[in-house]
């Protein structure tokens, strides 16, 4: 019998949303195969990661937090791949990646992690960014290739996609 996926969450009427220090004991560490896609997915992520440590310092990009939430469908976990606190910039960056682009990803962030940096930084603009290796042709959203548009303080928009590699 084929394994289903488990629909992604969109938070209703979001009650508390705390950030939390460690990854929940009931959580196993994910522990693909190295030649797999699952694989290169989580390179690429600690590649995007270790890309804005070195870029914005160590104490300000978190990479795999870790989010215990609770909404109108209950209590909830969530990690969304990078995030990315104010230094002396008054947004916080969420980032999720991608090894191809993908509309699925900014559903995720706009339904969920948006809303959850939201509450947990409610004082702080968010700002969500798809970072993806591979652009589609036909990708009708606004789009970037680099970083220093993602943390231009003067840019308006919201949801972005970045394609880096």
């Amino acid at each position: 019998m084929a394994k289903r996926r488990k629909k992604k969450r969109k938070i209703k009427l979001l009650k508390s949303a705390t950030l939390l220090d460690l990854r929940p004991e009931k959580i196993p560490e994910p522990k693909p195969n190295k030649r797999s896609w699952a694989a290169a997915g989580l390179r690429y992520e600690k590649q995007v990661a270790d890309y804005l440590r070195a870029k914005y310092g160590e104490e300000h990009v978190l990479h795999g937090p870790w989010i215990d939430y609770e909404d109108a469908g209950g209590k909830g976990l969530c990690s969304p791949d990078v995030i990315v606190l104010p230094d002396d910039r008054d947004f916080v960056v969420v980032v999720e990646c991608k090894l191809t682009v993908s509309k699925a990803a900014l559903t995720e962030l706009r339904t969920l992690y948006v809303p959850l940096a939201e509450s947990i930084w409610p004082a702080t603009k968010v700002r969500a960014v798809q970072a993806t290796h591979n652009l589609k042709l036909k990708w009708s959203e606004p789009t970037t290739f680099r970083w220093s548009k993602i943390f231009d303080p003067k840019a308006k928009w919201k949801y972005i996609t970045l394609n880096w590699r």
